[in-house]
This record gives structure tokens, sequence and C-alpha cells, in this order.
């Protein structure tokens, strides 16, 4: 709640890193009650394809506009069961031929984001109406030829950014998520925002164990 009014939407992963969470359908109804607007992650490896269809058919009953489908991870130490490896853009072309959910706005990972390989290129073309690349540090990590065909073919691009804070360092450097401990400053992080806003229709922010530091840099953000 303390970042409702400086941000736009929430993202709600569904069992991040294969640990188990609530489920991220009934955390996005939450926040729809809260008068927040999720992006619901669905994990397609858990769900066969009717399983995935009822799900999004859910989410259209609270008005859930946006689904981001992932692969989604499996922990090492348990031996779960895979119940669907097809490939997202097959579940995805599945799923936009249902004109019961058209008007949902259906999303895929980007993880190749510095090439434009031909694997990138067909998820690119693919159906999907958003992108979401994970990790970036820079706007300019992103290969020019992905952001032209994505814009190209009128679809959206999203990214995922981290910040770094006194509070979480020692945490993001420990799963690899930083390259050093060393951080930007307020100026800095307000500038690097400006560039992204440049090039992406949305940037995802993250900033564990220390979401005040986040609430004051988008008060400043917002105001700038």
């Amino acid at each position: 709640m303390l970042l409702s009014n400086v941000v736009d939407k929430f993202n709600v992963p569904d069992n991040p890193m294969g640990h188990v969470k609530a489920n991220s359908l009934a955390v996005s109804i939450l926040l729809k009650q809260l008068g927040l607007e999720p992006v619901m992650h669905l994990r397609v490896i858990d769900r066969n394809l009717l399983a995935l269809k009822s799900e999004i058919y859910g989410a259209k009953l609270f008005n859930i506009k946006e689904v981001l489908l992932v692969k989604g991870d499996l922990p090492e130490k348990d031996k779960l069961e895979i119940f669907n490896d097809s490939k997202l853009e097959n579940v995805l072309e599945y799923l936009k031929s249902d004109d019961k959910i058209q008007d949902i706005k259906l999303g895929l990972p980007l993880t190749n984001y510095k090439l434009l390989t031909n694997l990138t290129l067909r998820r690119v073309e693919s159906k999907a109406d958003f992108f979401v690349t994970t990790q970036v540090s820079s706007i300019k990590e992103i290969n020019e030829g992905i952001i032209k065909t994505v814009r190209k073919n009128n679809k959206e691009l999203h990214c995922y950014y981290v910040v770094a804070t006194d509070k979480n360092k020692d945490l993001l450097y420990k799963f690899g998520l930083i390259r050093n401990n060393k951080l930007l400053s307020f100026d800095e992080y307000l500038s690097m925002f400006e560039d992204f806003e440049n090039y992406l229709d949305a940037l995802i922010l993250s900033s564990p164990l220390d979401v005040e530091y986040l609430y004051k840099l988008l008060i400043k953000y917002r105001k700038r």
C-alpha cells in the first residue's frame, strides 16, 4: 500500500524459483480488492492447457487485465512432476485462439535480449502483447534490433530492474543480482530511469528488504 500512489501496477510472481507461495490468482484478486492493478504471472510447467485456460478465465472474472506466461523453475531438492513442457509460444497461441479471453493481454519473458537470434526473433514475432526481460542494469544492454522489432510488431517491452541499497546490497550480491557492492545515488537512479523511459513501455522495479527507499526514490521521480 505504501507504493500504491507511485507505481502503476504490481507484478505477482507464481511460485518464483519453485518456492511455494500463495496462488498468484488469489494474490491478484486481493490486489484488485485493495484497488490496485496486478500483472499476474502463470507457470506453464505446473498446469496442462485446460488448467491454464481455467486460471485465465478466473482472472477475467475479477477484471485482471494482464497475464505473464512463464515456464517455471523446479526446486532442485524436490522431484516434482512436469505437467506441461510445451513451448511458451505454442501455449500462448492456444490461449489466444479463445475469443472469450481476447481482451486479456498475454505476455512472454525475454531472457535473451542482448542478441537478436532466431529464437529471440521467433518470440518477439509471436502473438504476445508484451515481453518482459530478466534483470537489466542499463538500456545499453538491450539489443537495438530487438527494440525496433518489438516496435515494428506493435508490442510492448517491459524490463526488470533491481534497486540496490545499503539494506539489501549483501543479499542482492549473494544471489548474483548485482555485480558489486557499489551503490548508485538518488540522482544516478533518476537519470537511469529517464534513459529507460525513452525506450520502454514499463520498468519493473524491485528493492528487496527496502521498500521505503524505493518509495522515496519514486516520489522524487514522479515530481521531476
